[in-house]
């Protein structure tokens, strides 16, 4: 399963038709294609909840993950889970806020966003890192980990599948940085790279049942610059990450065979922001997360972790000390208005910088927090792509809930979906 974060259905049939996504057509020309509902709005519209609904079957209410970095509070069995329990193996690589309940038979590499995760083989551990901390920190321009673990990151890929044509587009990608000819966000795509040649390493080694291949970078182009879609499509960083994602597609179908059917979900989609938040310029971002926890002399902290944009979480040793922080968090000012927007579950603290707009802040905030520009062009939108494919071309593009695909691809593994599955399968074992 492809899972390609919050590609639009309208981009796609539009870049489609234009003749710019050879992979994605062949993909859909042979698929049962659908459109998929999230079933949620507002708070509740937002990737890291799709994906669990996703891949337990169930809504929200069910699963009851609200934010990122929540994977370890799941209770219901995944997929994975159930895949593994039948007696199959498994390789999920990246799936996002998505978490097995317990060891499976075969890999799992934990989303960029975990918390206290551990990738399954210990091996990956090297990639995990150097890929958490670059997607986590990639708003700041010091370097995330130490040359000491940039380099186990290198020695990793070069055991694990390294292709030349990756190593040819990382040169070109630095070098053009280097020379002002190649934009810095690009390096999202390189990211893409690495892991999918992990992925091929790990899925020729495991030959797996169940496998997905996570990616989120044309999400963020998408969020970031919606609006080049109406000044320059051919120039647009939207485009851009389409065509990536069609290469992607592209060594997908080259490395199964006749045997394997390739999902393609996205599980919601984006589209052009015209609400409220429009005005949403950027955000302000700790520097050191440790540094902001002495800074404040918060009390009996167990682990600080970044998340994504602003939000970041904070452990302590029980609910008391919790508490405290949180009230202590609310309470600061810049100026006459609170900084931090402060939720608290148990002993984890998650918050983030209310601020969306660039502005003088007062002391300590104004060294503590830096300013990221991240204008907000695209939101969310309950729509979202399920192409089943490797089977009889059946263009449907009917509505169906997103609860219906975990069903439907145990169904179509000759798996008996779990009681906690209630939701109907698409297609039947013998329209594979």
């Amino acid at each position: 399963m492809l899972e390609f974060n919050e590609l639009s259905p309208t981009l796609m049939a539009r870049f489609i038709a234009d003749g710019k996504l050879p992979a994605f057509e062949r993909l859909r020309d042979g698929s049962a294609t659908f459109v998929t509902e999230a079933g949620e709005t507002d708070e509740r519209l937002n990737p890291w909840v799709q994906w669990v609904t996703v891949h337990t079957g169930v809504t929200a209410d069910e699963h009851g993950i609200r934010q990122l970095a929540e994977a370890h509070l799941l209770s219901l069995p995944t997929i994975a889970d159930v895949v593994s329990g039948a007696g199959g193996s498994v390789w999920l690589c990246g799936s996002m806020n998505v978490q097995p309940l317990g060891p499976v038979t075969g890999g799992v590499l934990p989303d960029p966003w975990s918390i206290g995760a551990t990738p399954q083989p210990p091996e990956l551990d090297p990639f995990f890192r150097f890929v958490s901390a670059n997607v986590q920190e990639h708003t700041s321009e010091a370097a995330p980990l130490s040359k000491r673990e940039a380099s186990a990151f290198v020695r990793f890929l070069v055991g694990h599948g390294l292709s030349a044509r990756t190593v040819l587009a990382a040169v070109a990608q630095l070098a053009g940085e280097r020379i002002g000819k190649v934009p810095r966000w690009q390096r999202a795509e390189l990211l893409d790279r690495f892991q999918w040649d992990v992925f091929r390493s790990y899925h020729r080694r495991i030959r797996p049942m169940f496998s997905t291949f996570f990616s989120n970078s044309t999400a963020h182009f998408q969020h970031l610059h919606w609006d080049e879609l109406e000044d320059d499509v051919e120039r647009s960083a939207v485009l851009h990450g389409y065509q990536q994602m069609d290469r992607l597609v592209a060594s997908a179908l080259s490395l199964t065979g006749d045997d394997t059917t390739v999902v393609l979900c996205t599980a919601l989609s984006q589209t052009a922001n015209r609400t409220a938040d429009r005005g949403r310029e950027g955000f302000y971002r700790p520097r050191d997360l440790n540094a902001l926890v002495d800074a404040f002399e918060l009390a009996d902290v167990q682990l600080v972790s970044p998340v994504m944009a602003e939000e970041f979480h904070v452990f302590f040793a029980d609910e008391e000390a919790a508490a405290a922080a949180a009230a202590a968090l609310e309470a600061f000012r810049s100026g006459d208005e609170q900084v931090f927007a402060v939720r608290r579950t148990g002993n984890d603290v998650f918050a983030g910088c209310r601020f969306f707009t660039s502005r003088p802040l007062d002391p300590p905030f104004d060294r503590l927090l830096y300013w990221a520009d991240a204008p907000r062009e695209g939101t969310h939108h309950p729509d979202g792509i399920l192409w089943i494919g490797r089977g009889p071309s059946v263009q449907r593009d009917v509505r169906v809930p997103l609860t219906a695909v975990a069903p439907t691809i145990l169904t179509l593994l000759d798996i008996t979906p779990p009681a906690s599955m209630q939701a109907d399968p698409l297609l039947a074992t013998t329209e594979r």
